[in-house]
């Protein structure tokens, strides 16, 4: 029975530690891992569209996209041939950092706007407002 159990343990430890090792791999060091991860960004977030276009290389060695264009109703923005090795250890922290980054061409339209913007509300300096600070304790005196 003891046998037994150290034997689940030891799978279970194993299989801890090897399939968050494969993911890392497959996603950080595979080109069809970096196909797959730019296939699950949405195409649409929001009122803003996102497109990229031939998207080739891996995430640990270095990555070109062809075209990467974004869409919103006040510009459109247009990156063409971007280069760039992202650091890995950043990305734990959900955070993108490139060791080095090359764009050969950034096209910016700015489109009329078609949506009036939303009036905005004043805010009141009366009681209760993020203003007021009358609800503040006094300072302690320290003399």
């Amino acid at each position: 029975m003891r046998r037994l159990l150290l034997i689940i343990a030891g799978i279970l430890i194993f299989t801890a530690v090897a399939v968050p090792s494969a993911a890392i791999y497959y996603f950080a060091f595979t080109e069809e891992g970096l196909q797959y991860l730019f296939s699950k960004i949405p195409h649409k977030a929001g009122n803003t569209g996102l497109e990229f276009l031939g998207v080739r290389g891996t995430i640990a060695h270095g990555l070109h996209i062809d075209q990467v264009e974004i869409d919103h109703h006040l510009v459109h923005l247009t990156f063409k041939n971007l280069d760039a090795r992202i650091e890995l250890t950043p990305l734990l922290l959900q955070t993108v950092r490139a060791k080095g980054a090359s764009i050969e061409s950034a096209a910016v339209e700015i489109k009329r706007r078609r949506i009036p913007p939303k009036p905005s509300t004043p805010t009141p300096d009366g009681p209760g407002s993020p203003t007021d600070t009358s609800w503040w304790p006094a300072p302690a005196d320290t003399t």
